[in-house]
């Protein structure tokens, strides 16, 4: 058959990499995106940003001395407030980074990653919710409307339940977090694109934090464990800054598409 005028343009514009059958997808998936370093600098950045909040409201709070508390936080309202802005900053940049980590390790297993990125949001969203219950302190404590209400006395001791809410609820997100870690590390072990001992860490780091689900062994560990756990989370990070990850490592988990899935299938009898 004489190829037609149509035909030869339509050759004219194949590349050779379409001629042996690639997509364009497959070319945009030669490498991972966003980077992994990129990845491993906003997790960085994530404790940039929360250490810096911590310090911000800390400077607020005075431990077993509720009247230096309240005093600190009224004449500190600015740097309180903006302690309590930059943990909801890091906060929004962990739900950015589990959205990240997912897409990394999709390949690995999809619904471990999946399930990784569960653990991580709604211990995200536990905590902040818990931030209302931070701020609500130096509401309390500033509006001086609720005098005409209530008494000192009451105003002051609803500040301090809403502290000792606010602790009670960031803890009861940790244990998320351990479990996010936990299916995190195994992940990082079964990838082979990345070390698998940071795998191991991070495991090993999230049972530590597991440690909440019961006090007193939580208490008989902190001393040691925490420091650990904080170690690996910071130790992957790095690497990934540093080194990244085996890219054609990363690149030969590529999943196979369901119709190629079901071609090499064995047929099955129906009975």
């Amino acid at each position: 058959m004489t190829p037609t005028h149509t035909d030869r343009g339509l050759e004219e514009r194949l590349t050779p990499q379409d001629s042996l059958g690639a997509t364009p997808r497959d070319m945009r998936s030669d490498s991972p995106s966003p980077s992994p370093r990129v990845i491993g600098a906003v997790w960085l950045l994530y404790f940039v940003t929360s250490i810096i909040g911590g310090l911000l409201y800390q400077g607020g709070l005075v431990p077993g001395n509720t009247a230096a508390a309240f005093s600190n936080i009224v004449g500190h309202q600015t740097q309180y407030r903006a302690g309590v802005a930059f943990g909801l900053f890091a906060h929004a940049l962990y739900v950015a980074l589990t959205a990240l980590l997912c897409g990394l390790f999709a390949r690995v297993n999809l619904g471990l990653s999946l399930a990784a990125a569960f653990f991580s949001l709604v211990g995200c969203v536990v905590e902040i919710f818990a931030t209302i219950l931070q701020i609500a302190p130096v509401t309390l404590l500033r509006d001086t409307a609720l005098g005409s209400v209530f008494t000192a006395d009451q105003v002051k001791a609803a500040a301090l339940m809403s502290l000792k809410l606010w602790g009670q609820t960031f803890q009861m997100s940790i244990p998320m977090f351990a479990l996010f870690e936990v299916v995190l590390g195994y992940l990082i072990y079964r990838s082979r694109f990345a070390p698998r001992f940071f795998g191991v860490f991070l495991m090993l780091a999230g049972l530590t934090w597991a440690a909440y689900f019961w006090p007193p062994l939580l208490n008989s560990v902190r001393s040691v464990a925490l420091p650990f756990a904080g170690l690996a989370e910071i130790a992957f990070p790095v690497w990934l800054v540093v080194k990244g990850i085996d890219v054609p490592a990363w690149r030969a988990l590529e999943p196979r598409s369901p119709a190629a899935a079901n071609d090499h299938a064995p047929s099955e009898a129906i009975t």
